[in-house]
């Protein structure tokens, strides 16, 4: 299986955690396997802010090194599942996630972990990256 990290644009917060519901679904039936999966938008300062929920907890991972890239199009309204998976085919998550008018985009983890920044050894090991929770309410 390619490990991935995924970001599903949806255009409100109920799409959202349906997306984020499904994604879960979809490791439970064995079509990928989800490592972590967290929604996300942009606060008022127009930053990326995990949205809290009891179904998930703050989410330590590499998501934040590609979330730009996978991201960049993410409009003030809209909300995404951003996600560290693994999967050998894309149909079963391209197929749910469109139910759910979710789009989705990919990065190989290894694509991730290949860019170059300056200093990236020393500035942010991808498991050091943690996401600010904001009270969206």
């Amino acid at each position: 299986m390619a490990d991935k990290y995924v970001a599903i644009v949806f255009p409100d917060r109920v799409h959202a955690t349906d997306g984020l519901h499904a994604l879960w679904h979809l490791d439970d039936t064995g079509d990928i396997t989800v490592h972590g999966a967290v929604v996300v938008t942009h606060d008022d300062l127009g930053e990326i802010a995990i949205v809290p929920a009891e179904t998930h907890a703050p989410w330590r991972t590499a998501a934040g090194l590609g979330l730009g890239a996978l991201l960049g199009a993410l409009g003030a309204p809209e909300y995404a599942v951003i996600g560290e998976i693994a999967e050998d085919w894309e149909p079963p998550l391209d197929d749910r996630m469109a139910e759910l008018g979710g789009k989705i985009s990919r990065r190989l983890k290894s694509d991730v972990r290949s860019d170059k920044w300056d200093g990236y050894n020393s500035v942010l090991y991808p498991y050091d990256y943690e996401p600010r929770i904001v009270n969206l309410a």
